[in-house]
């Protein structure tokens, strides 16, 4: 009696572990952190590779988000492209390359998205594309920056530029990135 007890103890205790196990592999749990009206931050993978997403999941600014700030208008954000503007990228550069080139860079760039007007997808911008093939087999990495356009969002922008359009937009001077 001792003996089947010990096994059917045995028994539950597996497939207690394996459903634990089940649970946690399969499971991302909640990836959005929200910000109102539908938009939200992706989260996923980890807070350095933060995209913004809209209420049906469409990336509206791809990563890598900087700051962020928001109230019930109006979010701001700050973002580094993963291929930096103005760097000149060679053919064979390794990821480690181009990921230290990323890390060192300053650059920065400027979205203001206003919740309160009409989120209609403009098309896409293919001027910011950016293919690149690499040896025999073809490998092909593609860079989208900000392909996705839609009316309510603002930017990319400069500083400079960021800036006036915050005045222009009426942006309540209290919602600011840290910086």
């Amino acid at each position: 009696m001792k003996k089947i007890i010990l096994v059917l103890l045995m028994i539950v205790f597996g497939v207690t572990i394996l459903v634990i196990t089940l649970l946690i592999l399969f499971s991302k749990g909640n990836c959005r952190y929200e910000l109102g009206d539908g938009y939200a931050l992706d989260i996923c993978e980890n807070k350095s590779n933060m995209q913004l997403l809209d209420s049906e999941n469409a990336v509206i600014v791809p990563p890598v988000i900087l700051e962020y700030a928001y109230d019930s208008t109006f979010i701001i954000l700050s973002q580094r492209p993963w291929k930096v503007p103005g760097v000149s990228y060679r053919l064979g550069m390794t990821l480690d390359e181009r990921d230290s080139i990323f890390k060192h860079s300053t650059f920065r760039q400027y979205f203001i998205i206003n919740k309160k007007e009409k989120h209609e997808f403009l098309g896409v911008d293919s001027s910011l594309m950016d293919i690149e093939f690499y040896g025999p087999d073809s490998l092909i990495i593609l860079y989208p920056g900000c392909e996705n356009r839609y009316s309510n969002v603002y930017g990319p922008f400069n500083k400079e530029e960021y800036l006036q359009k915050r005045e222009e937009l009426g942006v309540p001077k209290e919602l600011q990135l840290k910086e």
